[in-house]
C-alpha cells in the first residue's frame, strides 16, 4: 500500500471511530416517521414498536421537536425533545395519504403531485384525481353547491348538462355526478363522488379524457381508499 493510500485509510478509520464514539455518547432518540402535513410542512411523528404514531387520549400526535434548520432538539442529557401537538387534517409519507377518515395508497402509475391538496396525476392518458374531506359540512348543502357548480360549468362551456346517479362505493351510499366539457376543442370528463361520513363529507374528483376511459380503472382508484371505523 502506498504512503498516500495508507494515510487515507488511517484517516477513514479515525473518522469511523469518532462516529462510533459520538453515537455512544448520544442520548436515546425515539423512532420516528417523517411526514408532510396538509400545509406542506415536514414533521417527524414518534412511532411505537408497531410503527404506529404515538398519540395521547385527545388524539394529539407526539412529534420530535426540531430547530429552524430541521435538526432534532435535545435536552441537557442528550435526549431528543418531543411534544404533543394537534394532528393535521391529513399527512403523506411515501405513497400513502393518511387522513382523519381514511388511508389512501397511491396506485402504480400514479404520482402524488400535490400533497397539501391530495392531488394525484398520471400520464398516457393524462388524468388526475383529487381527494377531499369537508369537515362539519352538511351533505345536502354541499351536494347542492356541487350541482350548481357543474350546471354553471356546462352553461359557460356550452356543453350538455351533468348526469346524477345513486351509487354505492366503499360500502357507503353516494352520489355520482358526471359531465363532459369541451375547452379548446379538447373534451374532458369530470366524475365526482360524494358521500357523508362521520358528520363530514368525503369527495372524490376524477378528470380524464373521455375517449380513454378504458385506460382509467375507476374501481381500482376508489378501492385504494380504506375508510377508518367511525368512533
Amino acid at each position: 500500500m502506498g504512503i498516500k493510500r495508507k494515510k487515507y485509510a488511517n484517516k477513514m478509520i479515525a473518522l469511523a471511530l469518532l462516529f462510533v464514539l459520538l453515537c455512544a455518547a448520544c442520548g436515546k432518540a425515539p423512532e420516528g416517521l417523517v411526514v408532510r402535513d396538509d400545509k406542506g410542512n415536514e414533521r417527524v411523528l414518534v412511532t411505537d414498536e408497531a410503527g404506529q404514531p404515538v398519540t395521547d387520549e385527545a388524539g394529539n400526535q407526539l412529534v420530535v421537536g426540531t430547530g429552524r434548520d430541521g435538526v432534532p432538539l435535545t435536552d441537557g442529557s442528550g435526549n431528543t425533545i418531543t411534544k404533543y401537538i394537534a394532528p393535521p387534517e391529513h399527512y403523506t409519507y411515501g405513497d400513502v395519504i393518511e387522513a382523519s377518515h381514511f388511508r389512501y395508497t397511491v396506485p402504480k402509475g400514479w404520482t402524488l403531485t400535490d400533497s397539501a391538496r391530495m392531488v394525484l396525476e398520471r400520464r398516457n392518458p393524462d388524468a388526475s384525481l383529487q381527494l377531499q374531506i369537508l369537515s362539519n359540512r352538511d351533505f345536502e348543502a354541499f351536494l347542492e353547491e356541487t350541482r350548481s357548480g357543474l350546471a354553471l360549468m356546462a352553461q359557460e362551456t356550452g356543453t350538455g348538462s351533468f348526469v346524477e346517479s345513486d351509487v354505492k362505493i366503499l360500502g357507503q351510499e353516494a352520489k355520482k355526478l358526471d359531465i363532459v366539457i369541451i375547452q379548446d376543442v379538447t373534451p374532458t370528463a369530470f366524475e365526482t363522488f360524494v358521500f357523508p361520513y362521520g358528520g363530514d363529507v368525503i369527495a372524490i374528483y376524477f378528470y380524464y379524457p373521455p375517449d380513454r376511459s378504458d385506460a382509467v380503472d375507476m374501481d381500482l382508484l376508489i378501492n385504494q381508499m380504506q375508510l377508518k371505523p367511525l368512533q
